[in-house]
């Protein structure tokens, strides 16, 4: 029987810039899979900068979620969302990377 169960919120606060991160530590255990639910990465600097989110496996970037979008000063981009959800296999995770200090929160279903 397949169990669907929402964890926590994966949040980072105050990363600094250009630190590639993974949000909220998170990668899917074994064995299970992960829909990411909701996505925001917030810039808290009074510059605009850049943001890249990753789908990672644990070692390296495998694929661009986002790359280097403009997120303009205190403002936000929305990597997952009512129209965009992302699944996720063992292992994996997400990765930011923004070229001002920012915070990163994400939503997880975790199916196992």
């Amino acid at each position: 029987m397949t169990v669907a169960t929402f964890q926590p919120a994966q949040v980072n606060l105050n990363v600094a810039a250009n630190t590639a991160t993974v949000i909220g530590g998170y990668t899917v255990p074994t064995p299970a899979a992960a829909i990411v639910t909701g996505g925001t990465i917030t810039n808290k600097s009074a510059s605009a900068g850049t943001v890249s989110v990753t789908v990672w496996n644990g070692s390296a970037d495998i694929a661009y979620i986002l790359y280097q979008v403009p997120i303009a000063a205190n403002g936000s981009v929305v990597f997952s969302g009512a129209d965009s959800k992302w699944t996720l296999g063992t292992g994996q995770g997400i990765r930011f990377t923004c070229t001002q200090i920012a915070d990163a929160v994400m939503g997880v279903m975790q199916v196992q």
